[in-house]
């Protein structure tokens, strides 16, 4: 069983409500070209915005020893992202990640998955 919880990232924005690329977006625009060292120009704070990538997933698994002599079986079920929430992803447009088995990670997180699972021991 486990629980994993992240809030949204932060995000430095420019003036405007854009996403801002570099320190100098950051300056806010008067008469002259943005340049933060020129005197009495403001700086807007880093941080300041929010992605949309909250990650909320519950993970639960159950599972129970039956003894039969000198054989033990263990029937096994794995629930993953148990509330099924909707775990969006920022979708990569200059490095990409790729998972273990070679997929791309973007878009829409993993859905609600079962896994069943048998375990003998004699």
């Amino acid at each position: 069983m486990g629980y994993i919880y992240r809030s949204d990232q932060p995000l430095s924005l420019r003036a405007d409500g854009t996403v801002a690329g570099t320190p100098q977006d950051r300056c806010v625009p008067q008469s002259t070209p943005p340049n933060c060292s020129i005197p009495g120009q403001e700086v807007i704070q880093r941080n300041t915005g929010r992605k949309d990538n909250s990650i909320s997933k519950f993970d639960l698994g159950l599972s129970r020893a039956f003894v039969f002599g000198f054989l033990t079986v263990e029937p096994r079920l794995d629930i993953f992202n148990v509330f099924n929430a909707k775990n969006f992803l920022v979708p990569q447009t200059t490095n990409l990640i790729f998972n273990f088995d070679g997929t791309v990670r973007s878009g829409a997180g993993e859905p609600r998955r079962f896994q069943f699972g048998l375990r003998l021991a004699f």
